[in-house]
């Protein structure tokens, strides 16, 4: 990779609070670099301000890079839809499908390669990410093509300028699990034997092609991806949302996040069932499922994406009695407001859907949502 090599020592994590000063430092500095290269026009002399940074830091979409414990880079990070994407020009979008955003990334004076780290970062936690930057960041856009980057078009930001569209997306994931749709329900329909021989080689090669790209062992991803029979379908995932005094339910996991407990729909339960249980097992409590918040297609909300779809179903419970019980999910529970939210694990639940969940709560008439 020559002179763009990524250093291994560098680490991607949420920006907080106290990050700040070192954000807007960074900021500046990329303001100063932009003019000197000739693009005065994209981030002018005060983007961006400190009050939008402060929004980004608030709701857990500001990122920084850090290295040997110094904050390197910047930049915002969030699986939604940009309306500014709405509308592109002189050309279109590689696809329709939930995509994440990346903006707003700068680093440091004397740095070498904290964007491709970040950029690649975000890429790996989902892998369809839509990016935009001026004509005239002539490295921004030498950048993204070396990602392997394509660019779509041109679309036009909140103050009318126009930027320039690329986007990058993860074509041969789509292709492993429609492979690996095609071939499961080949084999539970197929009669000739030599067809199903073949099917199962196509699913073999489903499981392959993603271990190839993600370096998780054949076995793992077969286990994950190809352990079931039938025509495919997505694996449900219920979350319990229990609330007290305005705040709401987390479970501690051991890798240090919080979770609103839940889990996998077992076979032999209904979905009111799973909940229940899951509280159980995981809060130690006793609950009554009250009504469903929302049904949610996983892709659409959480990162990173997986090789199989999820249906997510939010539930609002009451408790009924128990306690904590130490077991081997997790080493406890605690109550937080909207506005105190830890480190979330954000594979399972992130702030839009808390924030979901909160709004339930304090609804008097509240209709499920659902994608």
């Amino acid at each position: 990779m020559g002179k763009d090599k990524v250093d291994s020592n560098m680490k991607i994590r949420k920006a907080e609070p106290e990050d700040l000063g070192n954000i807007m430092d960074i900021y500046a500095y990329a303001r100063k670099f932009m003019a000197e290269h000739g693009n005065v026009g994209q981030w002018g002399t005060n983007f961006p301000p400190q009050a939008m940074i402060e929004k980004d830091i608030q709701e857990q979409k500001s990122y920084v890079c850090v290295e040997n414990r110094k904050v390197v880079g910047v930049f915002y990070f969030a699986v939604e839809e940009d309306p500014t994407y709405e509308i592109i020009e002189n050309g279109s979008w590689q696809n329709d499908k939930p995509y994440a955003v990346v903006h707003r990334i700068a680093s440091s004076e004397g740095t070498k390669g904290v964007a491709t780290f970040c950029i690649n970062w975000a890429y790996a936690q989902y892998g369809n990410v839509r990016i935009d930057t001026h004509e005239n960041n002539i490295p921004m856009q030498g950048l993204l093509k070396k990602l392997g980057f394509t660019w779509c078009g041109r679309i036009y930001v909140e103050d009318g300028s126009s930027r320039m569209a690329f986007q990058k997306c993860e074509k041969w994931l789509q292709w492993a699990v429609e492979l690996q749709s095609l071939a499961q329900a080949g084999m539970f329909y197929g009669k000739d034997k030599f067809d199903l021989e073949r099917y199962e080689r196509i699913r073999e090669i489903s499981a392959e092609m993603i271990s190839h790209k993600t370096d998780i062992s054949t076995d793992k991803v077969k286990d994950l991806f190809c352990n079931e029979i039938g025509y495919q379908t997505p694996k449900i995932d219920t979350r319990a949302a229990i609330f007290k005094e305005g705040k709401i339910l987390l479970v501690h996991e051991a890798n240090d996040t919080w979770a609103l407990p839940g889990g996998w729909v077992d076979v032999d339960v209904s979905v009111a069932e799973n909940a229940v249980k899951e509280v159980k097992e995981e809060a130690g409590l006793d609950v009554t499922v009250r009504r469903i918040i929302a049904v949610q297609d996983r892709e659409k909300h959480n990162y990173p994406v997986y090789a199989y779809k999820v249906c997510k179903i939010f539930v609002e419970c009451e408790i009924v009695g128990g306690g904590f019980v130490p077991n081997i999910e997790t080493t406890g529970f605690a109550y937080f407001g909207v506005d105190e939210l830890p480190r979330l694990a954000e594979e399972k639940n992130n702030r839009e859907q808390i924030e979901m969940c909160f709004e339930a709560m304090r609804a008097e008439c509240w209709e499920a949502q659902y994608d």
